[in-house]
């Protein structure tokens, strides 16, 4: 069980930090919509999704990694099961 739990918080935990770092922008950009613009190793690509979103990462990714992570993790909208159990 424990091995289970420790695969499993260690398999969420890395799909988190990669979620953020991929939304990770604040730059924005005009294409079909708002877009935020991301970059990795010197390419440019465009992140989509609802404004709400595009907003929460746009005005909390340049925070320190432990303020971007408390908002992140806080964020009861990003969460919908929250409250659930």
């Amino acid at each position: 069980m424990l091995t289970s739990l420790t695969s499993f918080l260690s398999t969420f935990t890395f799909s988190i930090a990669a979620l953020m770092s991929f939304y990770t922008s604040q730059t924005e950009a005009e294409f079909n919509g708002i877009v935020l613009k991301g970059n990795r190793n010197g390419e440019e690509y465009n992140i989509t999704d609802d404004k709400a979103v595009l907003d929460f990462f746009r005005d909390n990714s340049g925070k320190s990694a432990k303020e971007f992570t408390h908002a992140y993790l806080s964020n009861t909208k990003f969460f919908w099961w929250r409250g659930s159990f």
